[in-house]
């Protein structure tokens, strides 16, 4: 079950694990890395406590999970490639997760950063 009072300490988190959350996922929120992480753990990771009883566990199989899946390798093969000056139509990039990951359903939403 989910835990309604929740914050993670960052500094917890082995020095390696910070590394590659920096590397493979960083926030593009004005509030940093650190909130971000702390946003994720205690509105997912909480979640999901009874398999995943550790906030290292849960960043560890979160990265895992994202190199297993590589959604930026299913756009590319689609054209669609992350840039400053090219946006893309939501239908597009979710056709293409839908088509490059065998999936029917996938809910994406746009929203203002910041």
């Amino acid at each position: 079950s989910c835990t309604k009072k929740c914050s993670l300490n960052v500094g917890s988190l082995n020095g390696h694990l910070l590394t590659e959350l920096h590397r493979k996922w960083p926030t593009l929120n004005d509030k940093g890395d650190s909130w971000f992480w702390d946003h994720e753990y205690c509105k997912h990771g909480t979640c999901c406590a009874d398999i995943l009883p550790e906030p290292t566990l849960y960043f560890s199989q979160a990265l895992m999970l994202r190199d297993k899946v590589n959604l930026g390798k299913a756009l590319k093969k689609s054209k669609i490639v992350p840039t400053s000056y090219t946006g893309y139509r939501l239908s597009d990039v979710k056709k293409a997760l839908q088509d490059r990951l065998k999936v029917k359903n996938i809910r994406l939403s746009c929203g203002k950063v910041g």
